[in-house]
């Protein structure tokens, strides 16, 4: 989808852009084209400065049956539309931290090319393993089969707190997608599959490995799901161990997926971040 900002050795080179966008999982593993005349998605905009959209003012957290309450309301919420979801998602004056730099796509057009689309990147790279067809196959699991419309916003934070011993910028994607109503994704079950496929064995090939868990993100007002990857990788000229830290999780909002994904962020970076998306999806008024 979006060029890498991490420079690889070329052992690990046929994951490169999974790594980077997270597994994006993120959001997508597919880059577009470099000599591209056209935008990839719809609408795509670059913004300069931070703008910030307005979220709902003075809703309290739920009380001890907030879990039940939260229930409850996801199955009430129908799906958004691009402007409820360029509302509700993490606008650049909402981020913890001022990000470097800011895209935002919206429509079907960028998620059907180069997000919905079964790779084999993980397959070439570490073999025929369910955790490497798995790992290949999520993008295009997560969007389903029918999605209506969507918005991705694309960030690059000014550090790489995640990363080390490697040149990176740690980014950050988080995007919506709606579904006919009553219909979505259940992404619970595509992540316990990667964690039970996956976390017992890394993925392992010349010196590289990338070491995937089950994530979870209990404490924040909308509860989130996901996996955790930690991508190792040996500097063919030197032997330095180089460490990337990446996260992907999502939240089930009704008829609407919400995805978020990071690569270069550790832990606590990327929970704060997930922490302010989710107090948001806590104060949506439908």
């Amino acid at each position: 989808m979006l060029s890498s900002s991490i420079r690889r050795p070329a052992a690990l080179t046929p994951v490169t852009c999974c790594a980077v966008v997270a597994l994006g999982l993120l959001t997508g593993c597919v880059e577009p084209e470099p000599d591209s005349q056209e935008p990839p998605a719809e609408t795509a905009t670059e913004e300069a400065a931070p703008q910030t959209y307005e979220g709902t003012e003075g809703a309290e957290p739920d009380d001890e049956d907030g879990e039940g309450d939260t229930a409850e309301e996801t199955e009430s919420i129908g799906p958004l539309d691009e402007e409820q979801m360029m509302e509700l998602l993490l606008a650049p004056g909402e981020l913890p931290e001022s990000a470097e730099g800011h895209s935002t796509y919206s429509g079907l057009g960028y998620f059907e090319e180069y997000i919905a689309v079964e790779r084999s990147e993980y397959q070439d790279a570490f073999g025929q393993s369910e955790c490497a067809q798995d790992m290949d196959r999520v993008n295009l699991e997560l969007v389903g089969e029918d999605p209506q419309t969507g918005v991705m916003h694309e960030y690059r934070l000014p550090t790489a707190s995640g990363a080390s011993g490697v040149d990176a910028s740690a980014e950050v994607y988080v995007w919506m997608l709606s579904y006919p109503e009553g219909t979505g994704v259940e992404s619970n079950g595509i992540w316990e599959n990667i964690a039970e496929h996956c976390a017992a064995s890394p993925l392992e090939a010349e010196g590289d490995q990338i070491e995937i868990e089950a994530f979870t993100l209990d404490s924040t007002e909308w509860p989130m799901s996901g996996i955790s990857r930690q991508i190792e990788m040996e500097d063919p000229e030197d032997g330095d161990l180089q460490v990337i830290e990446g996260y992907s999780v999502t939240a089930d909002f009704g008829s609407n997926l919400l995805m978020m994904t990071a690569v270069a962020v550790d832990a606590e970076t990327f929970t704060e971040i997930a922490e302010a998306q989710a107090e948001k999806l806590a104060q949506y008024e439908d």
